[in-house]
């Protein structure tokens, strides 16, 4: 009778550290998920002195004013940081993320297709 207790105990341990492991998993898929919905909401776009970044698509701008955001940022640390200025856009995170967009607007690159 001892060992079946022991025996459940420990197992009612390992199911508290499972059900824990679990829940951090899950909010990890959350968060990745999320993560990818904003990203969504994103284009990869060239300015004209040949500097990628993410713009904003206009069919998801709702009110906010068409912006552009850090590729840098979205793709190695998976944050969504804003980019500002005129001519040359510096990184609201990272001031070494530095962008230049030259007079013209940004452009849609095309997709090559092999």
């Amino acid at each position: 009778m001892k060992k079946l207790d022991a025996d459940l105990s420990a197992a009612a341990v390992v199911n508290a550290r499972l059900s824990a492991e679990l829940t951090i998993l899950n909010d990890e898929v959350s968060k990745a998920e999320e993560f990818e919905k904003e990203k969504a909401r994103y284009e990869l776009v060239e300015t004209s002195e040949g500097d990628f970044v993410f713009r904003i698509k206009s069919s998801m701008a709702d009110e906010q004013p068409i912006h552009y955001i850090c590729p840098v940022c979205l793709n190695q640390d998976k944050t969504i940081s804003f980019i500002g200025g005129r001519h040359r856009k510096i990184c609201q995170t990272n001031r070494k993320h530095v962008f230049n967009f030259g007079k013209s607007a940004p452009v849609l690159t095309p997709k090559v297709r092999h």
